[in-house]
Parts: C-alpha cells; sequence; structure tokens
C-alpha cells in the first residue's frame, strides 16, 4: 500500500517530497515526484519509529538510495528550505558524514563527533553543528534549516529543540542546477556519507521552530507522521452496544475479516472515553463438517448423545489430516457436528470415525458449510 499524505496538515502546502518505506517494502516519495533506486545493499528493516530503509558505507563510499531527478538545493536565488530526517538509528559517518551526495551545494550531515550539522560540498566542514550525539543512539530526528547563501541563517533542531543556529558559509556561487540525487552520501571520491535507518526523508520550504517541533511530537510506532494519513482501520464488526456507548462484556461478538485471527482484546468504552481491560475473544472464521446421523447396528434410531472415541478430519484435495479429535458427542439428532477454525467451508473433506476397539463407525466424505 502507497504512502498516502495528510493534505489537511497544517505543512502540507509547504512540502517538496517526503521519502519513506511503504507497506509493501518499497522506497518512495509520496508526493509522487522522485523515483527511487536502492543500492543492492539497502535493507528494509523497522524500529521505533516503523519501516526504515538502512544505508551503508563501504571503503568511504555511500552504498544509499539514487534520487531521479533529485531534489533542488537552490531552487531559488538563494537556498532556503528545512530538510527533516527521522532515523531509528545511525549506525556511522564517515568523510564529510553527509546524507546526500556531493552534487548537493549544502546537505544535512553529521559531523566528526556524530552532531547534527549543514555542511557544504565545497569544504565537507560543518558550518553549523548541534551539541547532541547522533551516532549508535537509537531513534531520532534532525531538522536542519537553511534560509539563504552567505547572509543566511542555518539552524540544526535534534528532535524538535534548536541547538544551534549561524550563518552559513560558502557556496553563494551555486546556482539551480544544484542538485541532490542520492540518499546515504557521496557515491564516488571517497567523500563518505550518514549510513543510517532512514524512517523519512521530508523537505519542507522554511518552517519555523514550532513547525519542526511539532512534525517531531507527531511521530510514533509504525511510521505515523503527521505529515501522512493514518492507515484505514481495521473492518471488525461490533454487536450489542450498551447504553451510554459502553460495549458489554456479555455475548460481545466479534468477527474477524479473515481466518485465523484470534484474541484480539475489545475494551469497553468507560463513560470518561478511556479503555477498559476487559478483553474478548475473537472466534476465527470457522468451517462446519456435519455427519450423517449414527443408529445402533440393525436399528433405525439414532444416537443422540453417543460419544465416538475416534474421529479424523482429511482434506481430499491434498490428502492433508486437518484433525484429529477425540471423545467427540453426537448432538440430539445422532449426528456429529463438527466446527472448527481448521475446516474451511466449500473444501471437501473424508470424516472417519471408530470405536476405542478399531471397528469402523463411519467414512464418508462431506463438502463443508
Amino acid at each position: 500500500m502507497s504512502i498516502t499524505l495528510n493534505t489537511g496538515d497544517a505543512a502540507y502546502a509547504k512540502l517538496r517530497a517526503l521519502i519513506g518505506v511503504d507497506s509493501s517494502g518499497a522506497i518512495v516519495d509520496a508526493k509522487g515526484l522522485q523515483t527511487l533506486t536502492p543500492n543492492a545493499a539497502v535493507i528494509i528493516g523497522s524500529g521505533t519509529y516503523g519501516r526504515h530503509f538502512r544505508t551503508s558505507i563501504v571503503s568511504t563510499n555511500a552504498l544509499g538510495v539514487a534520487m531521479s531527478p533529485g531534489i533542488s538545493t537552490k531552487p531559488v536565488a538563494t537556498k532556503s528550505m528545512t530538510f527533516f530526517l527521522v532515523f531509528n538509528n545511525i549506525a556511522s559517518r564517515s568523510g564529510r558524514g553527509a546524507v546526500f551526495n556531493a552534487e548537493a551545494s549544502v546537505t544535512p550531515s553529521l559531523s566528526s563527533g556524530g552532531l547534527g550539522a549543514a555542511s557544504t560540498t565545497a569544504s565537507g566542514t560543518p558550518t553549523v553543528s548541534g551539541t547532541t550525539n547522533l551516532l549508535a543512539a537509537g531513534a531520532h530526528s534532525l531538522a536542519v534549516t537553511i534560509n539563504g547563501d552567505t547572509s543566511g541563517t542555518t539552524k540544526i533542531l535534534v528532535d524538535g529543540v534548536l541547538e544551534s543556529s549561524g550563518g552559513q558559509t560558502g557556496n553563494s556561487t551555486d546556482n539551480t542546477a544544484a542538485f541532490a540525487n542520492y540518499i546515504g552520501g557521496a557515491i564516488t571520491g571517497g567523500f563518505g556519507g550518514c549510513a543510517g535507518d532512514y524512517v523519512w526523508l521530508a523537505v519542507y520550504d522554511v518552517l519555523t521552530d514550532a513547525e519542526v517541533l511539532r512534525l517531531h511530537n507527531s511521530l510514533g510506532a509504525n511510521n505515523t507522521f503527521a505529515a501522512v494519513s493514518a492507515p484505514p482501520a481495521v473492518n471488525l464488526a461490533i454487536s450489542n452496544l450498551a447504553s451510554n456507548a459502553t460495549l458489554s462484556t456479555a455475548a460481545v461478538t466479534v468477527t474477524p475479516p479473515v481466518a485465523g485471527v484470534v484474541n484480539l482484546a475489545v475494551s469497553n468504552l468507560a463513560t470518561a472515553g478511556t479503555l477498559s481491560t476487559a478483553a474478548v475473544t475473537v472466534t476465527p472464521v470457522q468451517g462446519t463438517i456435519t455427519s450423517d446421523v449414527f443408529t445402533a447396528y440393525g436399528s433405525p434410531a439414532p444416537l443422540a448423545a453417543l460419544t465416538v472415541p475416534h474421529v479424523t478430519v482429511t482434506r481430499m484435495t491434498d490428502r492433508v489430516q486437518v484433525l484429529s479429535l477425540a471423545s467427540q458427542v453426537t448432538n440430539g439428532a445422532g449426528r456429529l457436528v463438527l466446527v472448527n477454525a481448521a475446516i474451511v467451508a466449500g473444501v471437501w473433506y473424508m470424516l472417519a470415525s471408530w470405536n476405542a476397539d478399531g471397528t469402523l463407525r463411519g467414512f464418508k466424505a462431506h463438502l463443508a458449510a
């Protein structure tokens, strides 16, 4: 499933790119403007903030993700943008420690001490650095705001908190041909990069410090982020809603959309809108096999409440025994009624039953309901 942008987010109009891993494991730009091509060494994984893609560095060259056509780091006369990066972890950095390739005129980076920074590709020297060591430090967000060239202001914010600001130096002659088109660092030249678990890589028009903090505070498990819409709700049917919007703990029926869903806890909604700890067991989708009537030898009378010592159910298409049961009891009509998640409606099964002494009670094919 693709990533759905939250068009109602307050910063949506400023969003230029939002790169992450969708539910199918593909690295995509939710804006649909970039084509992402990962190196074979890139690994899809998950962590504190959800799905991520992991880049690496080999021989001071980055193994990351190519972007086409790339993100202009100087779309107007002066550079003005905010990079908002979310990591589950940053394993290492080398060389210039840049997040993007050397063709970018300015890039978020990690200094030699693991500090969030903004580096110019002309020298690789951080022009402004933060104060938090992000190397092997787990989940964090790093925002780098660049507003102007030599006379502008660059800001470093970690987890939504401003750590440093200062004038941007160098690159005043960079032009609109400057593009960031590789995530993870420089792919050639030995300039290194930033090897990390990238959850989100977002590029905005300049954000205020308050907007950055709001974005950070919106982060949560399972790729929760203000810039994207929440995934659709699971299709569950809940019956017996009592008065005052309370779920009754008695005879609450929850039907899952697929077989095999068990032990789902559905809690009571208290009057204050809180969730109680009362659990409801979900019954998975089950099929039914109903046997012929069991009778005594030489008599047509049904044998109700008869205990049948041994019963097996075998799927006829592949001879797989799906059930092996002991001491099954007939109903009032003298039939065995087997209801189980291992039985699939519309499938033919061979139902066999026999006594403790090995004598056969029944052996017949049945179509499950």
